[in-house]
């Protein structure tokens, strides 16, 4: 900063509150002559830098002014509606300028200046020029070449919406947390609030005596004001995106957890710790426990050590995500990482898939950072893959890889749809910002990183992200340089194309697959002997289309990608690169075929019935991941209009025979549209006998005290109950719900009286079955229930009530402010379910934007998603023509309705297409 002495926001504390800080010196001089700035040049700034003749820019800032250093002083009551700020900025100026666009949004500026390093000190103007928080610092002068500290001194109202500084109120005390991503660090201090700036943070916190604070930075000292309030200083952060900075303030639980020894690697030892509200700290224990180990997969993988000085986890009562990779500061939604004995097991595998993905970004997304949003999705989708990487090595039972697979083969559900949008697509705004996060970003990206690490090899791919991460480290970088150190590592110069093919264009590619068998008596050398009589030689030729599920309009351009295909037969595996068409050679010719060996490609493939038929008969010699391969493509012919219902029956019977769960449960969700969508009630009464029949024979012969076969047993127990409809099933769980929720003169729930997993459905079925009584029950406890995953069973089911009247209460229950707001957001979606969707639309028209403004910041983008349970033209009409002129004012609210209405076409193709064949699946005429 040069050798003139400058103002430190710990003398600009003192001097605001009427301390001595030396006043003898220069650090006077430079207060008179800023407050003497700050009166003097305001009236020419106008003339000189015209800020408004310059429009805010859209997209990002322009270049120019480079952010350096931040430090940050926050006072934050707790109590309070709002907060205080001072922030410094160190910047480097490349180009003279009179304006500097920067971001800020809702922020009230008492004092904003620049100081150059000679001393002079220049008042500026500080505008908030869109409401999306584009904001301008206009001089009357220009500044030089060179550094400035910019100065900002203001206040905040904490945000309603968790986003930025917000305020949870839990167990009786106030709480403030900060969720700074994407572009919500703007909410709580002025800053360049884009991923390609990183810079080192220095924060400090002054919070009431009572409080704990918590911040990036290890704690470096605490001092006490004879007024009751703690100021705690933390170390300076290794280079961070705006998005990435976070705090926590509050009566918080703060609990030890045993540290991350030094290795060869890491010459120190680092601190781990877990933050919950006051009483829940116990909690964290297991957590706790299993950091390390997950910490030490991660380091010997990247041959990285982790970056940073220590390492927090936070609970946070109510949170819009799931949760956030802040540096050394990591947020969760309480209910993915309170665990107690009660715990299921499907959270406890949450939680451990979560934390490692969480845990993974502080390498990829941390240590190196996108340059911008439109690389995001390298981020989320490496995460995501490295999550059941790391998962699945720490607890192999768990069979994170198929977890991994299933998300990956719903996301090509949803990359079928006319409106989906690329990997890598490109971001020119907030609202193209609020789109990166969604399954293309993360189950799509990470199925494509699958495919690519299992064509280039494991080590030849892993050695790839070591040398990208090396290469970059605190800085930024782009995804090309990704796929540069990949090819590189892997020798593959193809690789970097064929990955792109995936990456800048939708959809999913469909492979044909055709076996021709060649006889030996067909080959030349028969007769002379030369060939054995029992071989002969098989091609195998393929070729590429888009899949096209029914309802979807032919795409504007062909696609073509470049795809890794590899396939199985029972001697082995080939792989090509396929273009337009390719053939392979085989031996002879095989029992049978797999077109996706070891369920590794982002496609799906179609083999003629024969082929089919024989790889069904096969499935017990396929792997676990392919058998999931192999049912995906099936149903993905019911849904092209390929393949009719019977035929899905037949195979779910198939495949119920299963050992594996996710092949068991693999037709459920084509089962599940067919039942309520296609089918009339005469109908639905033969459908909901044969999801019984079907699943209750898998239900009765599982054993309950295997994890696996406990968890597909909630699933079916749940699915038989609510679609099949069996009565023994619904009193089951009618009981079990009346013995967790007690009596109305018990203020408590009683989570040790049913098996957890089942509580969802039991609520939901207790609701259904008794109405009113057990609906008021439910109300009556929620405000003494503080386990979150007891509050989140208790407030879904009410939106599952079919009493028309119990429905209306709990659409009145979303306005009425008494829920939390990730509360509001699930509520909603509850009440917009099956057969509910229509009476709730018929409220949203009216309720629209109270709604939007009871929920979470996320709300308003998912608004559209509501009304995906319509499957009729009229409907989509009326979504169409309601929604539309709404959508603008919601940042990613508009691709959300395009993909909201293509579901709706799909349904009603479906419909139209499959409904006979559906009813004639159960000898049901029109």
């Amino acid at each position: 900063m040069g050798s003139h002495e400058v103002l430190s926001v710990k003398d600009w504390r003192s001097e605001r509150r009427g301390k001595d800080v030396g006043a003898k010196g220069m650090r006077l001089c430079v207060i008179v002559r800023w407050m003497m700035a700050a009166a003097c040049c305001v009236a020419a700034i106008s003339v000189l830098a015209k800020p408004g003749s310059d429009a805010a820019p859209r997209g990002q800032l322009p270049g120019g002014v480079t952010p350096v250093n931040y430090v940050l002083d926050f006072d934050i009551d707790p109590h309070a509606d709002g907060f205080t700020g001072r922030v410094i900025i160190e910047v480097d100026i490349s180009v003279p300028t009179a304006l500097i666009w920067l971001h800020g949004r809702d922020l009230q500026l008492s004092h904003a200046e620049a100081q150059l390093p000679n001393g002079d000190v220049r008042a500026a103007t500080y505008t908030q020029r869109t409401s999306d928080g584009v904001a301008s610092l206009a001089f009357a002068q220009l500044l030089p070449v060179g550094r400035a500290t910019l100065r900002f001194q203001y206040t905040a109202q904490f945000n309603k919406q968790l986003a930025g500084f917000y305020k949870v109120r839990a167990g009786g005390d106030d709480y403030i947390f900060s969720q700074f991503e994407a572009i919500d660090a703007r909410r709580a201090f002025p800053c360049f609030d884009e991923p390609r700036f990183k810079t080192p943070f220095t924060v400090s916190i002054t919070a009431p005596a009572t409080s704990v604070a918590v911040a990036n930075g290890a704690e470096n000292g605490t001092t006490m004001s004879a007024n009751g309030q703690r100021t705690v200083t933390f170390a300076s952060t290794p280079s961070l995106p705006t998005y990435l900075v976070a705090v926590a303030v509050g009566p918080f639980d703060v609990v030890e957890g045993p540290p991350l020894p030094a290795t060869s690697m890491r010459d120190r030892s680092v601190r781990i710790r877990g933050v919950a509200v006051r009483g829940k700290g116990a909690l964290l224990k297991q957590a706790l426990t299993v950091t390390p180990a997950l910490v030490t997969r991660l380091e010997s993988y990247f041959d990285q050590p982790y970056p940073f000085a220590k390492l927090d986890i936070v609970a946070v009562p109510d949170f819009a995500a799931g949760a956030m990779e802040n540096a050394a500061l990591i947020t969760y939604r309480d209910s993915l990482i309170l665990l107690d004995r009660n715990t299921t097991e499907r959270q406890q595998r949450s939680f451990l898939r979560v934390h490692t993905h969480e845990l993974s970004h502080q390498w990829v997304g941390n240590l190196v950072t996108p340059i911008w949003w439109d690389d995001i999705w390298l981020n989320e989708a490496f995460a995501n893959w490295m999550e059941q990487k790391i998962a699945q090595d720490y607890q192999p039972a768990a069979h994170f890889d198929r977890a991994h697979f299933r998300s990956t083969l719903d996301a090509m559900n949803q990359d079928s749809l006319p409106s989906a949008r690329r990997i890598r697509e490109p971001v020119n705004s907030n609202d193209d910002i609020a789109n990166v996060f969604d399954d293309i970003t993360y189950s799509k990206g990470a199925g494509v990183m699958s495919m690519f690490e299992h064509y280039v090899g494991q080590e030849k791919f892993r050695d790839g992200v070591r040398k990208y991460l090396r290469s970059h480290a605190f800085g930024s970088a782009s995804a090309d340089d990704f796929l540069k150190s990949i090819v590189e590592a892997a020798a593959e110069p193809a690789v970097a194309g064929a990955f792109g093919s995936f990456l800048d264009q939708t959809g999913v590619p469909l492979i044909d697959v055709k076996l021709e068998c060649v006889p030996a008596a067909t080959l030349p050398g028969w007769r002379s002997g030369k060939v054995d009589p029992g071989s002969g030689v098989a091609h195998v030729r393929l070729s590429q289309q888009r899949y096209r599920q029914l309802g979807a309009r032919p795409p504007a351009q062909r696609a073509r990608w470049q795809v890794p295909v590899c396939v199985r037969v029972p001697e082995g595996r080939q792989c090509k690169l396929l273009d337009e068409s390719a053939t392979m050679e085989l031996a002879a010719c095989p029992a049978w075929l797999m077109p996706n060996a070891d369920g590794a490609g982002y496609y799906r493939f179609h083999l003629d019935d024969a082929a089919t038929t024989n790889l069904l008969a096969h499935q017990g010699s396929l792997s676990e991941l392919e058998q999931m391969a192999m049912a995906d493509s099936v149903l993905a012919g019911f849904r092209a209009g390929n393949t009719d219902y019977a035929t899905v029956l037949t195979m779910a019977e198939g495949l119920a025979q299963s050992p594996i769960r996710e092949v068991v449960t693999a037709p459920v969700e084509v089962i599940e549209i067919v039942h309520e969508r296609l089918l009339d009630d005469r109908a639905r009464l033969a459908s909901a006998r044969k999801i019984t029949e079907i699943y209750g024979a898998v239900l009765a012969r599982l054993d309950l005290g295997q994890p696996e076969q406990h968890l597909l047993a909630s699933e079916l127990t749940r699915f038989i109950a609510l679609r099949g409809n069996d009565a023994a099933t619904r009193e089951r769980l009618n009981s079990a719900a009346m013995r967790f929720l007690g009596s109305a003169n018990d203020g408590e729930v009683h989570g040790d009286a049913l098996d957890n997993e089942l509580l969802g459905a039991a609520l939901i079925v207790a609701v259904r079955e008794r109405g009113a009584p057990v609906f008021d029950l439910i109300l009556a406890k929620l405000p003494h229930v503080d386990t979150a995953v007891y509050r989140d069973a208790m407030v879904n089911a009410l939106g599952y009530a079919s009493d028309p009247l119990l429905l209306q209460r709990a659409r009145a229950l979303l306005l009425a402010g008494t829920l939390r707001r990730a509360e509001v957001d699930a509520l909603a979606f509850a009440l917009f379910a099956d057969d509910r969707t229509a009476v709730s639309w018929a409220w949203l028209k009216t309720n629209v934007d109270a709604l939007v403004n009871a929920g979470s910041v996320s709300l308003a983008t998912l608004v559209p998603y509501l009304a995906t349970g319509f499957c009729s033209a009229p409907e989509e009409k009326d979504v169409r023509n309601f929604l539309t002129p709404r959508v603008a004012k919601w940042d990613g609210a508009t691709r959300a309705l395009a993909q909201t209405l293509d579901s709706i076409e799909f349904c009603t193709a479906l419909k139209k297409a499959q409904g006979d064949s559906a009813r004639r699946a159960f000898a049901v005429s029109k």
